[in-house]
């Protein structure tokens, strides 16, 4: 697992323009940042320590993602099969109550 632990204020330090930088990461797709500042750009201005930590984050950032997907789809299965089961008991339990009157009538006649 990826070590997330960043100190934003070495960040804040070093980069001249920190919103430009947050949308970086936030939209860090290879297109543009929302103002027209082409990403690649932009990330050739970057000091080059920067650089190399930018590739991470937004791998750091893509595998949350993919872990917050990943973990919806396990809790709606999740959920799906707590549906059946308890469909499965209600049915069940209907059954054996029939089952049950049927051999309260048989005893009574």
């Amino acid at each position: 697992m990826t070590d997330l632990t960043v100190d934003v204020s070495w960040f804040k330090r070093h980069i001249d323009d920190w919103e430009d930088f947050r949308l970086h990461l936030s939209q860090a797709s290879g297109r543009t940042n929302g103002y027209g500042t082409d990403l690649p750009e932009m990330h050739e201005r970057m000091p080059e320590d920067l650089q190399a930590v930018v590739p991470k984050l937004t791998t750091a950032k893509e595998t949350l993602s993919d872990n917050f997907m990943a973990g919806a789809r396990v809790a709606r299965r999740y959920t799906e099969l707590l549906h059946e089961t308890a469909t499965a008991y209600i049915t069940n339990e209907a059954e054996n109550q029939a089952e049950i009157d049927s051999l309260i009538e048989r005893l009574e006649e």
